[in-house]
Order: C-alpha cells, then sequence, then structure tokens
C-alpha cells in the first residue's frame, strides 16, 4: 500500500531543529529519547558544510541514499508520493527496508513483533491502539528513523527495536503553510493543513487533518480439533464472513516555540484527535463432527461501534552552554485517551432451529500518562562525548465492561457476570548513562540502563489483584571502523525488554459470539531479549550498500495462543514461550541510474525457532523465509516524477502455525504545475493482492484461514503551498509542506 520512499541525506535525531509535533509517551511506560532531538537553530541560517564526518564515516555533500549513524538508519520522506497524497503512516512504512505492516496494522521488524513506535523519541497512545498506523496521516513527519540495536539513551521496550517517526521541524521565516486534498471515493478522503508563522524569538506551527477510511474484506477457513488422549479428530469448524468497514478521524496539534535568547529555547504543545470507527461483520459457521455430520450451522452478525478522543499537551526547556552540543533538556508530558466500544451479537442458528439470540459488550476505557525525564549531553576531551539522563512515566488504565449474553431481546439489561471493573498502574523509573569515544578510524559507544518497575493490576470480578516490582540493568555497546572515506564495519549488543500490555494482563473473560473467547493473563512475565549485529556500509556519491548480519535470542516472549473448549469453541489467551531465536542477512541497495531513474531495493533472509514446550508441544518449530523491497523512481522532466513500488513480507512463524502474505504493487505519479500547485495521482495495490493466510498445525488444533481485503483504489489530490516558498524548495523534491526537511 506503500508508495516508494526516496533517500537523501538527513542529519540525525540528534541535530534537529525545535519539533513543531507535541511529543507523547506510551501507555507502555516508555521513553526514548537521547536529549538532543530538540536542538535549535538559534536564529542562525545554517552554512552547508563540504564535508561532515559522523562516528567515523565521511559524508561528502552529494547526499548518501541511507542516513546511518552509529546506532540507527534514517531514510527521508520526502519523495514519498503516497505521503504527500494524504497517504497514513502504515503507507510510509511499508517501503522501508526492514520494516512490514500487515493488513490490520500491526508492524514487525526483520519479521518480529515487538515494536516500539515512536514520535521525535517518544511513544505515543495515537500510536499504540489495533490499527492506529491506518489512521494517521505521514506528511507532517519528515523522517523515518530505523534502531534495531538502539544504545542506553534509549527505552530498551520493544524486543524488536524502535520506529522513530521524525517530525517536520524547520520552518523558513515569516509565514508559510500547505493545503493537501486527495479522495478514491465517497469511502476514502484525505485532507490536512499546515502552516507557520516565524520571528527572530518566536516560532507558532499548527497542523489539522481529517481523513475517512473505508474497505470491504472476506474471510473463509476450516479449523480441525482433535482429541489429546487419541488424537482422533473431534470437530472441524468451516467459516466464512463478509466484513465492511468505515473509520473516520479529525485532528491537529500546535506548538510555541520561544528563543528569549540564542542559548535558551521553551517549547510548549497542544494536540488533539477523535475518532469514530464503524465495523460489521456477517458470518456463517458449520460445525461437524468426526463422521461429517452437522451439528450446528450458524449465523451471526456483528456491529461494532467505536469513539476515541486523545489529547496531550507538553512542555520541555533547553539550555545551550558553551562548546558544540553541551545542553540540558528537560521536559514534562501529560496524556489522556479515552476509548468507548459497543459490540453487538445477533445469532441464528439454523441446525438445530432455534431463536435469535443476542449479546452485546460495551467497554469504556480511559488512560493517563505522565511522564518527566531529563537528557544532559557534554563533549569530552578527545573527541568524546558524554549523555546522560532520566525518566520517570506513570500510566493509569482504567476499563470499565458491561453487557450480556444468550438474551432473547436485543434490549436486555445488563448480566452482572458481564460487568467488570479493570484497573491497571505501571510506573517505570529509568536513569542512562552513555559514552562516545573515537579512536582513530574506530568509534565505541557504550552504554548502561537502569530501570525499576512498579505494576498493580486490579480487576474486580475475577478478585485479581497482581503488585510487582522489578529492577534491571540494560547495557548496550556500538563499534564502528571506518576502512575508507566510503566503507565502514560495524558492531552491537544490546538487551532489551518487551513488557506485556494493559489487555494482555487483563484477566476477565471476554465471548466474542459464540466460537471465540478472549482472556488475558495476569501472570505473564516480560520478554527478555539480546541482541547482536555486525554490519558493513558503503556509501558515495548518491550510492548506498549495507549489508548486516543479525541475531536475536530470546526469553519468555509473550505470544497469543488459541485452544479447543470444545464444540468448536476456541479461547484465545497470551503465554510466555520459554524460547525462541532469530537470525538474518539484510542487504540495501539504493542510488541513481542514467536518465532521472532512482531506486532502492532491499531484501532480508531469516531463520526462526520457537520452543514451544510450554504449550505441550515436544517439537521446537523453525522456518526460513524471505522478504524484499523494491522502488523505482523517475524524474521525468523537472516537472513530472513517477514511482512503481513491490513489497513482498515473509512467512510470519507463530508457536501453533504461521501466517502468510502475496506481494502488493503501488504507482505514483507527481505534476509540478507551479511553484505553489502541484498534483498527485497514486494507485494502491495495483493488482488487489492485500490479504493474509493463517495456518494452524500443532497436536490439537489444524485448519487454515484466508483473509481478503479490497485495498485497491486510484487516489488523486492537490498540494497547494502557502505564504513563502523557500528557494530551496522551488526545486522539483515534492515536499512542499511546512518544513520538510534539515535547513542545511
Amino acid at each position: 500500500m506503500a508508495a516508494g520512499t526516496g533517500f537523501a541525506q538527513t542529519q540525525p535525531a540528534t541535530d534537529q531543529a525545535p519539533q513543531t509535533q507535541p511529543q507523547t509517551p506510551a501507555p507502555s511506560g516508555q521513553k526514548t529519547d537521547d536529549g538532543n532531538a530538540r536542538k535549535t537553530d538559534k536564529g542562525k541560517k545554517p552554512e552547508a558544510p563540504k564535508t561532515t564526518a559522523v562516528s567515523g564515516v565521511t559524508i561528502t555533500a552529494e547526499a548518501p541514499p541511507v542516513r546511518t549513524d552509529i546506532d540507527r538508519r534514517s531514510y527521508d520522506l520526502s519523495k514519498d508520493v503516497t505521503t504527500q497524497n494524504g497517504g497514513s503512516i502504515a503507507d510510509a512504512l511499508r517501503n522501508i527496508p526492514s520494516v512490514a505492516v500487515d493488513i490490520d496494522g500491526a508492524v514487525t521488524l526483520r519479521g518480529q513483533s515487538g515494536v516500539a513506535v515512536m514520535v521525535d523519541g517518544k511513544p505515543s497512545p495515537l500510536l499504540s491502539g489495533p490499527g492506529s498506523l491506518l489512521q494517521i496521516p505521514a506528511d507532517q513527519f519528515e523522517r523515518v528513523e530505523v534502531m534495531t540495536n538502539p544504545s542506553a539513551a534509549f527505552s530498551p521496550e520493544g524486543s524488536a527495536g524502535i520506529i522513530n517517526l521524525i517530525s517536520k521541524k524547520h520552518h523558513p521565516s515569516g509565514s508559510t503553510g500547505s493545503i493537501r486534498v486527495s479522495a478514491a471515493d465517497a469511502e476514502r478522503e484525505r485532507a490536512s493543513a499546515s502552516g507557520s508563522v516565524k520571528t527572530e524569538k518566536l516560532t507558532f506551527s499548527s497542523s489539522i487533518y481529517q481523513s475517512r477510511n473505508g474497505w470491504p474484506r472476506t474471510g473463509s477457513g476450516v479449523t480441525d480439533a482433535y482429541d489429546p488422549a487419541t488424537g482422533q479428530l473431534l470437530t472441524s469448524n468451516a467459516s466464512h464472513s463478509a466484513t465492511a468497514f468505515q473509520s473516520s478521524n479529525f485532528g491537529g496539534g500546535a506548538t510555541v516555540m520561544w528563543a528569549p535568547d540564542p542559548k535558551t529555547q521553551i517549547t510548549f504543545g497542544l494536540n488533539a484527535t477523535h475518532g469514530d470507527g464503524d465495523f460489521r461483520v456477517r458470518s456463517g459457521f458449520v460445525l461437524t463432527d468426526s463422521t461429517g455430520a452437522v451439528q450446528e450451522d450458524l449465523m451471526q452478525t456483528t456491529s461494532v461501534r467505536s469513539n476515541s478522543l486523545y489529547d496531550g499537551a507538553n512542555l520541555t526547556y533547553r539550555r545551550d552552554f558553551t562548546g558544540d552540543d553541551h545542553n540540558l533538556t528537560i521536559g514534562l508530558w501529560y496524556d489522556r485517551f479515552d476509548h468507548v466500544s459497543d459490540q453487538r451479537f445477533t445469532e441464528t442458528l439454523i441446525t438445530p432451529a432455534s431463536p435469535e439470540t443476542f449479546e452485546r459488550t460495551d467497554q469504556d476505557g480511559g488512560l493517563k500518562a505522565l511522564d518527566f525525564s531529563g537528557d544532559y549531553s557534554r563533549p569530552m576531551p578527545g573527541g568524546a562525548k558524554l549523555k546522560a539522563g532520566w525518566d520517570v512515566t506513570t500510566n493509569d488504565n482504567d476499563t470499565l465492561s458491561s453487557g450480556f449474553l444468550n438474551a432473547t431481546s436485543p434490549t436486555a439489561p445488563d448480566d452482572p457476570s458481564q460487568t467488570d471493573r479493570y484497573y491497571f498502574r505501571r510506573t517505570v523509573s529509568a536513569a542512562y548513562l552513555t559514552y562516545q569515544q573515537p579512536i582513530g578510524k574506530l568509534t565505541i559507544l557504550g552504554g548502561l540502563r537502569v530501570e525499576g518497575e512498579n505494576l498493580d493490576i486490579n480487576d474486580a470480578t475475577t478478585s485479581t489483584e497482581v503488585r510487582d516490582n522489578d529492577v534491571h540493568l540494560y547495557p548496550t555497546l556500538h563499534l564502528q571502523y571506518a576502512l575508507d572515506d566510503r566503507q565502514t564495519l560495524s558492531a552491537s549488543y544490546s538487551e532489551r525488554i518487551e513488557r506485556p500490555q494493559a489487555a494482555e494482563l487483563d484477566p476477565f473473560l471476554r465471548v466474542l459470539g459464540t466460537f471465540y473467547e478472549y482472556q488475558g493473563n495476569p501472570h505473564l512475565q516480560p520478554e527478555q531479549t539480546k541482541s547482536y549485529e555486525a554490519g558493513w556500509q558503503y556509501q558515495a556519491a548518491g550510492t548506498s550498500y549495507l549489508a548486516t548480519l543479525y541475531y536475536k535470542s530470546s526469553t519468555g516472549g509473550v505470544t497469543n495462543v488459541s485452544t479447543d473448549l470444545g464444540n468448536g469453541v476456541l479461547l484465545s489467551t497470551e503465554e510466555n514461550l520459554t524460547r525462541s531465536e532469530n537470525a538474518g542477512l539484510e542487504l540495501v541497495a539504493a542510488g541513481n541510474l542514467p536518465h532521472g531513474f532512482s531506486y532502492n531495493v532491499s531484501g532480508n533472509v531469516y531463520w526462526n525457532k520457537i520452543d514451544g514446550s510450554v504449550l505441550g508441544q515436544t517439537e521446537t518449530r523453525s522456518d526460513t523465509t524471505l522478504s524484499g523491497r523494491a522502488s523505482i523512481n523517475w524524474q521525468a522532466d523537472p516537472k513530472d516524477f513517477l514511482q512503481v513500488n513491490v513489497t513482498a513480507n515473509g512467512r510470519t512463524l507463530t508457536p501453533q502455525g504461521y501466517t502468510d502474505t502475496e506481494p502488493t504493487v503501488n504507482f505514483g505519479y507527481r505534476r509540478k504545475l507551479t511553484d505553489r500547485l502541484a498534483f498527485v495521482g497514486t494507485v494502491q495495490d495495483l493488482f488487489d493482492t492485500s490479504g493474509r493466510k493463517s495456518v494452524y498445525d500443532s497436536p490439537l488444533l489444524r485448519g487454515r484461514g484466508t483473509t481478503e481485503q479490497n485495498d485497491r483504489a486510484v487516489f488523486f489530490g492537490l498540494t497547494i503551498a502557502l505564504g513563502a516558498v523557500p528557494k530551496s524548495r522551488a526545486q522539483p523534491d515534492f515536499d512542499y509542506g511546512s518544513g520538510g526537511g534539515d535547513s542545511h
């Protein structure tokens, strides 16, 4: 679904101008900012350096297509045509090497879940909910940082690594702005506007967006359950479904940055988003016994309406001291996220014939998060750099559930047994120290982070109370060696954690129709991961080649497991795996070709092994798979730009089987009409191949299911620039937003 991402030279997060998007903490209590993501340009017009030395890598004035630092890779979004046409964050991420986003908006890194998605170094509640990446527009971001082995300056949360979205920050003096509108049909439309006013000491920036999305989805499958004692077939459940989904989102934000003097910066930000969803499914189930005789023939209609409201505020203070990169940043973030859903089931039992029955589940949930952090950076003798910081994050989650089961009327009163109050509170306190030292051609970055967690769970209906305290050390080490001005070798090690989320710990049993139930596990433990990487990099004259070998070893991984309860009913819950391993080779190549063509191609071949003995399986499960993506860009002339993108995600191994997807192809075209007006057209999922195949292959449960989603759409849009058009943006670089890149 993504149009391709063009790659261009950008500064790392440690050299960014003041942020224009509010930063927000995640409900999981993560904090990941190295303290320098908010560096100001101090009102000075930057000079374009002829060369820049970063961590042992010399970068010439001709920008390489992938920007790398000792602990991250950075990918520019300014030439992603889908992003410019109002595409979502998921659309933008789908063409980033190492990253995959499925049709439900779940993101993986190198085929592994457990990814921390952040905005300017801070996880956001907006991006933590199911499908949220599909709803939020990507045109407010200028680039994406991928960190598969972050340093200790970043939170260890996220066993697979971190995806850090960097918002647009630089604003030219005076008043500027942009408007983007696009639509595919009556159910898919996007619009956004942004602007800024900048004076010598004060900068005000704001953005607003609205989107409406809808798509049909069909599914079918068969699930067979076997007797654990004899291994004989017990039941077979064949299903089919047709789904219609519609969502709308409206939101925006505003930021004020005040620089009372060249060394001081105070930033205050507000943002809010309102979302509505309407999800309708018509399903059929036929349950047969071991002889093939029909036991139940059921038709089910599901209707889910949801409403969410997010608002957040942040205040940061930054002070620069004498010397390059010598500063202190202190920040306070507050976030609130409220979500209400109404889920109704109507069931008609054809065999044996029975009257209609009705079920209803209402949920009213609220999250409040508070984060207080500080980061200090200081240059040391011999080109070394010291960084230190702290972070305290508290998350409160309060959910009230009510409803009824198997009622004869859709307006039946609430059943007390289906009323539940679930309270979750997690506080994570952290401190870190990193030290970077160049020694000739070698650069060493070592770090240590200590985190203490306090967890409090209380569920009224199940009388469950859990209180837990934990303190853990997280060491990191990064090495980079410059073979010459173009080639570097690297190696890194980190220890990471994946803490269970609030919903995964909720012990209340939720009935989701006749054949499906879900129950969290309040006794889940965090997943612990040790990660190793070694790489080679070549960058010169707009060309970049990267090769990375990696290995991860995890214990206690949290995974979803299905259990047959009899009569075709499946209970879905969460369990800790005893051990899993992941290893692979990732290759990335990007550069320019004659006649205005450019390319970026990446591939990842990886092996995964899961030990499912905790689930009663006698054998470990392993698989080797290949994923890749390719983008061809053509600057046909100064006004016309075209893209073709292909994305193929490899098979994902699960404890009880695997999931698989088909490759997708996307096309984008941009026509510069004037310096202020551009036409953009994109074809999403050109061959209509979006979907997913799921396979169960365990001793007690076997089956397969397919989901097909009609994602194919043709979007037409216009981008209008308002106010002054910076000279650097007058060229056809396809970024007409407010700021869109580093000023150098």
